[in-house]
């Protein structure tokens, strides 16, 4: 009998389905015994029927869901995107910008949620409607809080803006005191104004800390720019003022106004003293008689040091040595004469001014003097020449060297100076002093170059050099160079420079290296005055400088060693540190004065790097008895036991250290090593009265 299929073979339809599988197979022997058998069969049928049924059912209803999830997935994608991915994303803008985003949001993820839905089935459709706006919701509350949160600190920002922008234009009127406190005003009222919108009350200590530093921040602002301007206003500001600073900003202003008028009193006094003692002017050559005379008086009415025999040559009857008038007189004839007797060489009349017009030498030599004599105070014709020379250049007022020991002297002698603002105007005299030679010796070297290669090279006759490249190559170059000429521009070998120049190399090498060899031109042979400048460029280069210093730091090492052998603190560490405060000296001597420092300077250095050693660092001995306190900058204390101690480090004797330290307390200077010696020196270095032409006629 023929085999009835059965529904309980496993199909592809029913595998991954999961239909159910009921048995259908009819046993052939029911068929024998009669027809409920095919009724019970059909039944069964109908059971099958209806699970297929409900079966399709839950498949549609799973097609449906799983349709929603993935419109669902999709459309959060997209709204991640909007919200944080993007660049532009909602949740990456702050401020205003989020405030403004804000209002388009919800209309543009309403509207990108329908899209990601329009496809679905009304079963789906349903399901993801559901799911979708939850979802929506929940992410649209917080993107309302974030819009409200930086709405709010926008307008924080606004209304700081706003008071920042008063404290600018309050530090821009600085000097008008209107607009100035309208602008405090303004800076306070946006805070106040932004406070009420936020319902703080004024005593809220929130507020009062803000009104606290807008008045702090208006106070330092207008210090700043007036401090700037007028330091001395600032400070009256600032003592007006002071009490609406914060603590933090207090001492930085502090600082600042102490700063700007320390800086506004060293100016001033600078400025005085500048004023006070004009320096020499180097715009023109000065009248060589006036040069004399101010060299013969030191600067005063008349004194013009003439001799008796002298004055018998060229005064004439009925004049008198003791009227102002007849000296005078008598003194412009014997410098005309010499005027003439001379050539109009300064040079040459300076020479015989001093000396005799014997004495001047014939054009063409090498010196403007036959000898080089002295007078009966030692002062040679060649010292006298050169203190002319550079008051002919001078335009009849102090030379640049006198000008800045005046001016050093007025300062020192300035009582009312606080000891900072005395060494700080000393320190700016020195500075400006420094770079006004140095820009000088510049253009002294530039003219010297032009003048040497007109007169040696093309052939031009000094005199008719301009006459600014003549004031500025100086009297004496200009002689040489005249010298020069009359022998058709062929300057001969001049052993005494050569062996000079030799000698100067192997000596103080780094002072040959600084050395201006320029106007060697007029006074030696060509060749060899470039073979010179060849040897100084050579020692020159970053190698050559090294091996110059050699010498000073051998020096400077065996110094420290004897000295923390004294001490006994010759340690290995010891000797470390102190070689390389050493060295750093040392580097600073040669950059500052351009040779080595002699070895009594290298002592001195070395002295007073133990004895101002408040670390305690190097040990101790004669030296704590030296200290009355632990400042940077101590104060000696100067009595009969510190005394030896006190010349040893300073290198001044003991009979000068007393005056000086009495001069100092006199002029309210604190003792200190470092006051010492530099009173001590400006007083060795202060000119003395000069010796004048006592060999005339």
């Amino acid at each position: 009998m023929a085999r009835v299929p059965t529904y309980t073979q496993p199909t592809v339809e029913t595998r991954p389905l999961g239909a159910p599988q009921l048995s259908a197979s009819v046993p052939a022997g029911t068929f024998d015994t009669g027809g409920s058998a095919l009724v019970d069969g059909g039944q069964k049928l109908a059971a099958m029927g209806d699970q297929l049924a409900a079966h399709a059912v839950r498949m549609a209803e799973d097609d449906a869901k799983t349709s929603a999830m993935a419109a669902l997935t999709a459309f959060q994608t997209s709204k991640r995107n909007v919200l944080f991915n993007d660049d532009t994303a909602f949740f990456r803008q702050s401020g205003q910008a989020a405030y403004a985003g804000y209002q388009k949001l919800p209309a543009a993820l309403e509207e990108e949620r329908v899209r990601m839905g329009s496809n679905l089935s009304a079963a789906a459709r349903k399901l993801y409607d559901q799911a979708s706006i939850r979802d929506l919701s929940g992410d649209l509350d917080t993107a309302a809080r974030h819009a409200a949160s930086e709405r709010e600190k926008w307008r924080d920002g606004v209304s700081a803006s706003l008071a920042n922008s008063s404290l600018d234009e309050a530090a821009l009127y600085w000097n008008d005191p209107g607009k100035r406190d309208a602008a405090l005003t303004a800076a306070r009222n946006a805070v106040l104004d932004r406070s009420a919108e936020k319902g703080i009350p004024f005593d809220d200590p929130r507020l009062q800390l803000q009104l606290r530093d807008i008045d702090s921040k208006w106070t330092t602002s207008v210090v700043q720019r007036m401090a700037e301007a007028d330091p001395m206003a600032a400070k009256k500001f600032f003592d007006d003022n002071k009490g609406r600073l914060t603590a933090e900003q207090f001492a930085p202003v502090a600082a600042l106004i102490d700063q700007k008028t320390k800086l506004y009193r060293v100016d001033q006094e600078v400025a005085r003293v500048k004023a006070l003692i004009i320096p020499a002017i180097t715009s023109g050559p000065t009248d060589i008689a006036t040069a004399i005379h101010q060299q013969e008086s030191g600067g005063k009415t008349g004194d013009y040091q003439i001799q008796p025999g002298t004055w018998a040559q060229y005064a004439k009857p009925g004049e008198s040595p003791d009227n102002p008038d007849h000296q005078k007189a008598v003194f412009d004839r014997i410098v005309s004469d010499l005027n003439a007797k001379a050539g109009g060489d300064p040079a040459r009349i300076a020479v015989g001014y001093f000396s005799g017009p014997g004495n001047i030498a014939p054009p063409g030599s090498q010196t403007p003097w036959v000898r080089d004599a002295a007078d009966a105070n030692g002062k040679t014709t060649s010292a006298y020449v050169k203190d002319v020379l550079g008051r002919v250049s001078g335009n009849g007022h102090p030379s640049r060297a006198d000008t800045f020991e005046r001016q050093r002297d007025a300062i020192m002698g300035n009582a009312d100076l606080k000891p900072d603002d005395r060494q700080a105007a000393l320190t700016r005299i020195e500075h400006d002093h420094a770079q006004e030679n140095a820009i000088l010796a510049q253009k002294e070297k530039e003219a010297r170059r032009q003048v040497q290669d007109m007169v040696l090279t093309k052939k031009i006759d000094p005199m008719s050099v301009p006459p600014d490249l003549q004031t500025m190559a100086g009297p004496e170059f200009m002689t040489h160079m005249q010298a020069a000429y009359g022998r058709g521009g062929v300057v001969p070998f001049n052993p005494q420079v050569e062996n000079q120049l030799h000698e100067l190399a192997l000596k103080d090498p780094e002072k040959f290296v600084q050395t201006d060899l320029s106007p060697l031109y007029a006074t030696h042979k060509t060749d060899r005055v470039e073979y010179w400048q060849g040897q100084q460029r050579q020692m020159a280069t970053a190698e050559g400088k090294a091996a110059l210093r050699q010498p000073s730091y051998a020096l400077g090492d065996k110094v420290v060693k004897e000295l923390l052998k004294a001490t006994g603190s010759d340690n290995e560490e010891n000797l470390a540190v102190a070689n390389q405060r050493m060295r750093t000296w040392l580097d600073s001597w040669h950059e500052e004065n351009k040779k080595a420092p002699p070895s009594d300077e290298v002592y001195r250095f070395g002295k007073s790097m133990l004895l101002q050693d408040d670390s305690s660092f190097f040990g101790q001995r004669r030296i704590d008895a030296m200290r009355q306190n632990k400042e940077a900058d101590f104060i000696l204390k100067i009595d009969r036991n510190t005394l030896p101690s006190v010349a040893e480090a300073s290198g001044i004797p003991e009979t000068d250290i007393l005056p000086v330290s009495r001069f100092l307390k006199q002029k309210g200077m604190p003792v200190t090593l470092e006051n010492l010696i530099m009173v001590h020196r400006a007083g060795t270095r202060r000119p003395t009265q000069s010796a004048g032409g006592g060999g005339n006629g």
